[in-house]
């Protein structure tokens, strides 16, 4: 079975850290790109470690730009 490549806007806030989550916990899905507001406490921390769930080694970006050029995550 391929991947699903899924990335989370707001991945700081309640429902991004569950979204992360789950994506974490979820066979077949793998989160590969993370982002919050620009000023954000949480931009440049790991949304693994942010959700609970450890490194994932995918950084908090401060742009949604990352998250939405799927072209780089393939």
């Amino acid at each position: 079975m391929a991947e699903v490549a899924i990335g989370i806007v707001g991945a700081a806030g309640r429902m991004g850290q569950m979204l992360v989550k789950q994506i974490g916990e979820t066979p077949g899905a793998k989160l590969v790109a993370a982002s919050e507001a620009p000023n954000g406490a949480a931009v440049g921390k790991d949304a693994g470690e942010l959700a609970g769930l450890g490194k994932l080694g995918v950084l908090i970006s401060g742009s949604p730009d990352l998250v939405f050029r799927s072209e780089e995550h393939t």
